[in-house]
C-alpha cells in the first residue's frame, strides 16, 4: 500500500503548488526588467531584423526584442503563458509549434533565441530547425541547463521534496543512458554540456561564437561540484 501511494499521481494540492510555483517563477522572470533582456540582446544582434523567440514561455524575451525595434515571432508549443502578457501587433506575432518541426520558411529569421528550452525537446532536431530558419549572417543564441543544475537542485530539494529530488537525478541518469546507448529519440528531459552543444552546432555548418558558463536571469550560480549549472551558446550562420 505504501509503495502504491508513492507511485500514485500527484494530488490536487501538489499540482496546485507546482502551478503556483511556475506563476511565481514567471513573475520573477518578467520582474528582471526589460533593460536586462534588451542588454542581452544587444550583445548578439542589432535591429532592425526578424527574431524568433523559440520556446518563448511567458514572453519576456519577445517583449524586450519588440521594444528594442525587432520584428518578433514568439513561439511555443503552449502559447497561453505568452498570450496572457503579449499583444499581437504588426511587429509581434504569436505562434504555436514544436521546436523540432517549425512551420517557418527556410532562412526567414535574422536572430533565433532558444532560452531554457533544449532539455525538454529533441535537442538535435531543434538545433537543426533553428539553423534551417536562420538567414545567412544571422545569429542563434540560447541558455541551456548543465548537469550541475540538476545536481544542485536535487541537493536543495532532498530534505523537503524527495520526489522532486529523485526526478532531478532521473534526468541525469536518463541523459547518461541516452548518450551511452546512442539513442535517437528523446522520451524524457535531458541536460546539455557546452562541448556537446558546440559540436552539434558545428555539425550543422554554423560557426560557434561563444560557449560561456552562466546566463540564467535569476540564478547566478555558475558551477556545482565543478559542473556547469547553466551555460549560454552563440553561433552564426556564415
Amino acid at each position: 500500500m505504501r509503495l502504491l501511494e508513492r507511485c500514485a499521481p500527484p494530488r490536487e494540492d501538489t499540482s496546485r503548488r507546482i502551478a503556483q510555483r511556475w506563476l511565481e517563477y514567471e513573475r520573477k522572470m518578467w520582474a528582471r526588467g526589460a533593460d536586462y533582456y534588451r542588454d542581452r540582446l544587444a550583445r548578439v544582434a542589432k535591429p532592425p531584423g526578424r527574431v524568433l523567440d523559440l520556446g518563448c514561455g511567458p514572453g519576456q524575451w519577445a517583449a524586450a526584442a519588440e521594444g528594442a525595434g525587432f520584428r518578433v515571432v514568439a513561439c511555443d508549443r503552449d502559447i497561453r503563458h505568452a498570450a496572457a502578457r503579449l499583444r499581437p501587433s504588426h511587429s509581434l506575432e504569436l505562434a504555436r509549434a514544436d521546436g523540432s518541426r517549425l512551420p517557418f520558411a527556410d532562412a526567414s529569421f535574422d536572430l533565433v533565441l532558444c532560452h531554457l528550452v533544449l532539455p525538454y525537446v529533441d535537442q538535435e532536431a531543434c538545433l537543426a530547425e533553428m539553423a534551417r530558419v536562420l538567414r545567412r549572417g544571422g545569429t542563434m543564441t540560447g541558455t541551456c541547463h548543465g548537469p550541475g543544475y540538476y545536481l544542485m537542485q536535487a541537493v536543495r530539494e532532498a530534505p523537503r521534496e524527495t520526489r522532486a529530488a529523485i526526478r532531478r537525478l532521473m534526468v541525469i541518469g536518463y541523459t547518461i543512458a541516452h548518450r551511452l546507448g546512442r539513442l535517437r529519440r528523446y522520451r524524457y528531459e535531458a541536460y546539455q554540456t557546452p562541448g556537446r552543444i558546440g559540436s552539434a552546432i558545428e555539425a550543422l555548418g554554423l560557426r560557434v561564437l561563444g560557449l560561456e558558463v552562466g546566463g540564467h536571469p535569476l540564478m547566478p550560480e555558475t558551477r556545482f561540484l565543478g559542473l556547469p549549472v547553466f551555460f549560454e551558446f552563440r553561433a552564426r550562420k556564415d
